[in-house]
Formats: C-alpha cells, structure tokens, sequence
C-alpha cells in the first residue's frame, strides 16, 4: 500500500518544477482556464520591462506560452498544419485537448472572440475527434500596452458521444 501513495505522489507531484509553476500545469488539467490564464498572466508580469522587446506581435506572445509551459513539462505543439491552415497551438492533456488560437492587439483591443471564431470556423479540433477525448478551444487576446493576456474565451467544441452541432441546433 505505502508504494502505491509514494507512486500517486510522484505523478501528482513534480520536482524538477517549482510548486507555484505546476498551479500552471494543474490548473490546465483540472480545465480551470481562468485560473491558468491568470497564473500565466502573473509569469509574463514577472519579467522585467526592462528586457522586454521594443516591439511586441503576435509571435512574442505565442514564443512566451511555448517555452512557459514547456519549461514546466507540458508538451506543447505551436503552428500545427491542418488541412484548413494552422492552429497555433494545441495541449494535449491526459482528460482533455486545448486548441490555442492567439490575437495580438497594439492597442489591447479584445480579439479573443476573433481568435475562437477562427478556431471554430476552419474546425481546427476535427482531426483531435478521433483521440475521443473533451476539446475546449481557446481564443486568447494579447495587449501591447498591458503586455499580458487582455482577455480569453474559451468553449467546448467536442464531447465524446455527443455531436455538439446537432445539439446546438435542437437548443
């Protein structure tokens, strides 16, 4: 029995990474994405202004989320090919996929409804049915001026057994 909590332990617990940094993980796989949204959120304050870019896009947003959260064990793929264009970026977890669409603002407008609207519209989680796991699309929305995450949304666009398209028609 002792071995069996000491084995629960080592998986639930990771300690090449620091605790606050597996919350990110955590969060994440209990699909709490505003907690993981604003633990990311507090990462990205944390550095310096400093040694920020003078330029801020897209790119350095995206560049952030992939090394964060690889630093902190997860497996993030960026700029997936599709047969309808590229989703950038999806987080397959051990109960759930994330499908990742980023908008960068210079004026911290909210583009995240844009940024899901194109995760639902070019089906980015078709080719993910077949792991028959729940898929959540994420539209985030990235400010210059905040130099953060402005602002998300987040929906479930799979369920295993249930076709949502046909639900959200019968609603």
């Amino acid at each position: 029995m002792q071995y069996g909590v000491e084995r629960i332990l080592t998986i639930l617990v990771d300690n090449n990474v620091p605790m606050p940094y597996q919350q990110v993980k955590k969060s994440l796989y209990n699909g709490d994405v505003k907690e993981f949204v604003s633990l990311l959120n507090s990462i990205k304050k944390s550095i310096p202004y400093l040694i920020h870019k003078e330029k801020f896009n897209e790119g350095y947003f995206h560049s952030f989320f992939h090394v964060a959260l690889t630093l902190i064990g997860m497996r993030p793929l960026s700029e997936v090919a599709t047969s309808d264009g590229r989703i950038d970026m999806v987080i397959n977890c051990p109960k759930t996929i994330y499908i990742m669409e980023f908008k960068y603002s210079p004026n911290d407008k909210d583009l995240s409804k844009v940024a899901l609207e194109q995760i639902k519209s070019k089906k980015y989680h078709q080719p993910y049915i077949i792991q028959q796991k729940p898929i959540i699309g994420i539209g985030y929305s990235f400010g210059e001026v905040t130099r953060e995450i402005t602002n998300y949304r987040d929906e479930t666009l799979y369920i295993p057994g249930i076709i949502l398209e046909l639900l959200t028609m019968i609603i």
